[in-house]
């Protein structure tokens, strides 16, 4: 067997198991968690132009463990390239990287009980290497409800950031209908920080599910301050094993 057919009977496997609701292409997440002894990997690529600068994250991998009793662990991290088109010149840097905890504080919708889905997952920030920064920490309270057809996800977010900053977000998820697999989906972020104002984002995309348990994702991100707009396009692949 080549490798190339190893890889698809592989993702075949994975994909034929029971349906999970996958949080690509999204910035914040959804009052669930994964079952125990479960994995779900969430791998993303991502492209965005600021000015002079296009910036790709190649890749970013968040990874869920369901640690069981509506508990599971979340690791995180990016791998930036900075592209200076003028001076034609490159550099990589480690971006965003954490490890959290989310914990179902109310079991509701999503767990395929009566009512609104809470939970809560806090954790720390940790510093790129070779970069100007600190250990941070961040907790976000989240409340999740799913209808027929749609689902709602609400986020707020208190951050103590890797520069020992105070920053405030809040943001509206909303998951359209599957038609033939493919769902709508778009989320609403505003951001508040020290000496950059307040940041807003919009994000639209679809989530194609191939299987129930593998889904492939693309989606458009704008995001505005005071001073600056960039626009990002996103494309990711989430398994869950």
């Amino acid at each position: 067997m080549t490798r190339g057919n190893l890889l698809a009977v592989l993702l075949s496997l994975v994909c034929a198991s029971p349906c999970s609701w996958a949080l690509r292409p999204f910035d914040t997440t959804d009052a669930d968690v994964e079952k125990s002894a479960e994995v779900e990997l969430e791998l993303g690529i991502a492209r965005s132009r600021e000015d002079a600068f296009d910036t790709w994250i190649l890749p970013k991998a968040v990874a869920n463990f369901g640690l069981g009793h509506g508990r599971e662990l979340v690791v995180e991290s990016e791998l930036i390239r900075h592209e200076a088109q003028a001076q034609e010149s490159s550099r990589w840097t480690v971006g965003e990287s954490g490890v959290f905890l989310k914990q179902v504080i109310r079991s509701g919708s999503l767990q395929e009980m009566d009512g609104v889905s809470v939970a809560v997952e806090c954790g720390a920030l940790i510093p790129a290497p070779n970069e100007d920064e600190h250990v941070g920490a961040e907790c976000a309270l989240i409340a999740s409800h799913k209808w027929t057809h749609i689902v709602l996800h609400t986020n707020a977010i208190l951050e103590w950031n890797r520069q020992h900053e105070a920053v405030g977000a809040a943001s509206v998820i909303v998951e359209g209908p599957s038609v033939r697999g493919v769902r709508p989906v778009a989320e609403l972020l505003f951001e508040k920080e020290k000496g950059m104002g307040t940041v807003r984002s919009a994000l639209v995309g679809i989530v194609y599910e191939i299987g129930s348990r593998c889904s492939f994702d693309v989606a458009i991100r704008r995001s505005r301050t005071a001073q600056d707009e960039v626009l990002e396009l996103r494309a990711g692949l989430t398994l869950s094993l």
